[in-house]
């Protein structure tokens, strides 16, 4: 493993990036595990199945924090891939609440258990202009995290 002096800035702040993700979906997961529902592809999952997700959506990031140290192939490839899971995520999200009729739903949604709903709970999800700004900064960063992995793709070599 390299020191984070021999590492370049930008993989140090990829690391920092993902242990954010990482500690975020535990701590979501934690705190709000009797409130949220998972859906994927518009259907709501029962508890093995969103558990199972759940500890991947832990393990993934933090995965890469370690991963993305040792600057392997396998952590370029499973970080390009789980970007671009999130940004056609994300899109699809931004389609759905453009139009709820769409044909392609979003992979993976986390919704507010109906018993919990409330106005004021409301405001904060669906498809107000601060739910359309979450998934737009999403796609942009993923779209430049991207980016950056393609254009240092040759320091990955193990």
């Amino acid at each position: 493993m390299k020191t984070n002096k021999d590492l370049p800035i930008g993989v140090s702040y990829l690391r920092v990036f993902y242990a954010i993700n990482a500690s975020s979906f535990f701590l979501t997961s934690l705190i709000f595990f009797d409130y949220l529902d998972i859906i994927i592809l518009g259907k709501i999952m029962p508890i093995i199945p969103t558990v199972i997700i759940r500890i991947i959506l832990v393990t993934v990031p933090l995965y890469l924090v370690f991963g993305i140290s040792f600057l392997t192939k396998k952590a370029y490839s499973l970080a390009v891939v789980y970007h671009l899971f999130f940004i056609t995520n994300s899109i699809l999200t931004i389609l759905y609440y453009i139009d709820k009729k769409i044909i392609f739903k979003p992979f993976l949604e986390t919704t507010i258990k109906p018993e919990y709903k409330t106005a004021r709970i409301m405001d904060l999800f669906g498809t107000t202009p601060q739910a359309y700004i979450i998934q737009i900064l999403s796609t942009a960063i993923g779209i430049l995290i991207i980016l950056y992995l393609f254009k240092k793709r040759k320091i990955f070599t193990i």
